[in-house]
């Protein structure tokens, strides 16, 4: 507890010695906490699903209280997700992200890589969520102190706290945080196909033929319209795969009101 205290008080200390860094070093002593609806997906939780589903993150620690996602290349982020635990004490669940720097090419910016960072994090699998998070405040700090030193002896002047990690945190529904089994996924229908995540899914119908000029064809999307109706969805196709194999484009919206799966839609606009 008392290394607690000290690396507050750390942070506010050099908050306040060098007021340009503020806006980066307070949030680090009191995370951003955001409120969200359980049928609204959170913004963290949204950009952790599109990472997996693209390959850019991996889940490195799945404990007890706490998850740890890591990005697959040097620049990626890092997210840090609290999980529910029985007896549930809260219906809302901390999610942190740890965004990359923007000092690509500048003295000491590899102190910033998250490779590096997370060395010096050492967070472990038998951690909790705050303990997680105390430890990503340390070593952004600690990289932060190594990078300005880099800057010092490269003969840098200025600002530069613009190209920091920021660590950043909000709150979402219990719900909205995935089975560490429940990984993105595609399944086919007929003629296209629906991209799913735990809080959302997208299915996109491309028309070849009626298209406003050659390759540019027009397109028909469709869209979850809540968490809640993502999540049923997801659970329909990940027990049964072949759900909607012989579900076409003109039939899906049909399928989706006799399963009673809320849903939005939008069309191209040609230019």
């Amino acid at each position: 507890m008392t290394d607690d205290k000290e690396l507050r008080k750390g942070l506010i200390r050099l908050a306040y010695e060098k007021p340009e860094l503020r806006e980066t070093l307070l949030p680090l002593v009191s995370p951003q906490k955001q409120a969200h609806d359980k049928e609204a997906r959170g913004t963290y939780i949204g950009w952790l699903e599109q990472a997996m589903s693209r390959g850019n993150a991996k889940l490195k620690h799945d404990g007890k209280s706490m998850r740890l996602y890591t990005p697959t290349d040097a620049m990626g982020g890092i997210y840090l997700i609290e999980v529910p635990t029985k007896p549930l004490k809260s219906k809302k669940m901390n999610v942190a992200v740890m965004t990359p720097s923007r000092g690509q090419g500048m003295p000491g910016e590899s102190a910033f890589l998250a490779v590096n960072i997370l060395s010096d994090a050492k967070i472990a699998k038998s951690d909790t969520y705050d303990s997680a998070l105390r430890k990503l405040q340390k070593a952004l700090l600690k990289a932060q102190k190594e990078f300005e030193k880099s800057l010092e002896a490269a003969g840098v002047t200025g600002d530069q706290s613009y190209v920091y990690p920021h660590l950043s945190q909000e709150q979402v529904h219990f719900l909205q945080i995935a089975p560490s089994d429940a990984k993105p996924f595609t399944a086919k229908a007929k003629g296209f196909s629906v991209a799913l995540s735990w809080n959302e899914w997208v299915a996109t119908h491309y028309d070849e033929e009626n298209g406003a000029q050659s390759g540019d064809p027009s397109y028909t999307r469709y869209t979850s319209s809540s968490s809640k109706d993502a999540r049923k969805l997801f659970k329909m196709l990940k027990a049964q795969p072949d759900l909607l194999k012989k579900v076409g484009q003109h039939d899906f919206s049909k399928w989706l009101d006799q399963n009673k799966l809320k849903y939005k839609m939008s069309f191209s606009v040609w230019r």
